[in-house]
């Protein structure tokens, strides 16, 4: 009894096997067109008008620190030993990298990250939103 039962199992499992593989083959244009379209390109990152950040992008940038440490050290690494040809292509491929480690997080790219970085802090609130976050600000 065991045995017909695994038999029937993988005669099921080959069926639906053949089943993939023969639409695979009649050229399923439309499973093909949906499998290679592309995602839709990101809106470039702009500051907020009044400037000011909101809880969830200090969390985020939090998240996002954490991960674009561990990418600059992969990617800086590399570049230590790497040929002039080499080292256009590891910057290349470091700047996707910080991009797509930000967006993960919940940033709108590695500008963003930059932005909350750089220029957020200048603004009382936003230090202070950060501090309270976890961020250290210095000197503001």
């Amino acid at each position: 009894m065991h045995r017909i039962g695994m038999a029937s199992l993988l005669g099921l499992s080959l069926l639906a096997c053949n089943k993939q593989a023969e639409e695979a083959q009649s050229g399923n244009v439309e499973a093909t067109q949906e499998a290679a379209a592309p995602a839709p390109e990101p809106s470039p990152f702009s500051p907020p008008a009044d400037g000011l950040l909101k809880p969830a992008q200090a969390k985020s940038f939090l998240l996002a620190h954490q991960a674009l440490v561990k990418v600059n050290e992969i990617f800086l690494d590399r570049l230590e030993t790497a040929g002039p040809e080499a080292r256009k292509e590891i910057l290349s491929s470091l700047e996707r990298a910080r991009d797509k480690a930000a967006r993960k997080y919940g940033l709108n790219g590695y500008a963003e990250y930059r932005w909350i970085l750089e220029e957020a802090p200048r603004h009382p609130e936003n230090a202070a939103l950060l501090r309270q976050a976890g961020v250290g600000v210095v000197g503001r």
